[in-house]
């Protein structure tokens, strides 16, 4: 779907229990925990000329498209005040870190607060969220192939 320039996107909707949703700008983004599961999303596309509204199933069908993956977010420590040590870690064996190329944290309203791209070999990071305000955060880790999420808690 194209959205024309100077539209409010708002998404909206409800997902099958361990479906979490999110959206980024203009985007909505899924994460599935098991197969089969389902998202029932809604758009609404306002601008000067009206609105315009349409609804979305999103619907888990292969590991790999919905996002189910052997990674998970390394984070400590959660809650945290100044710096999070952040790692990129094998589900099945911590030891096993994967590398890091970019770093987003978002508010829980989905607002984008921070973007940080490392270079290779990148595998432990400190990330600096003395800026931040108290609240919940997510924080997406990309190590080149993926998206990995999880949330902290920023006292």
């Amino acid at each position: 779907m194209t959205i024309p320039s100077g539209s409010t996107v708002t998404w909206s909707g409800t997902a099958d229990a361990g479906v979490t949703w999110y959206q980024i700008g203009n985007d909505v983004f899924c994460n599935f925990t098991g197969l089969d599961q389902i998202a029932d999303l809604d758009i609404n596309i306002s601008n000067a000329c009206g609105s315009y509204s349409e609804r979305y199933r999103f619907r888990c069908t292969t590991m790999s498209s919905c996002g189910i993956t052997p990674l998970r977010v390394g984070l400590s420590p959660n809650p945290a005040n100044e710096n999070i040590q952040v790692s990129l870690e094998e589900k099945s064996d911590k030891t096993k870190k994967k590398d890091i190329l970019e770093v987003r944290i978002l508010d829980k309203m989905g607002s984008l607060k921070r973007t940080i791209k490392y270079g290779v070999n990148q595998k432990n990071i400190n990330v600096d969220i003395s800026s931040l305000s108290p609240d919940v955060y997510t924080i997406m880790v990309y190590d080149g192939k993926d998206w990995i999420t999880e949330k902290f808690i920023k006292n």
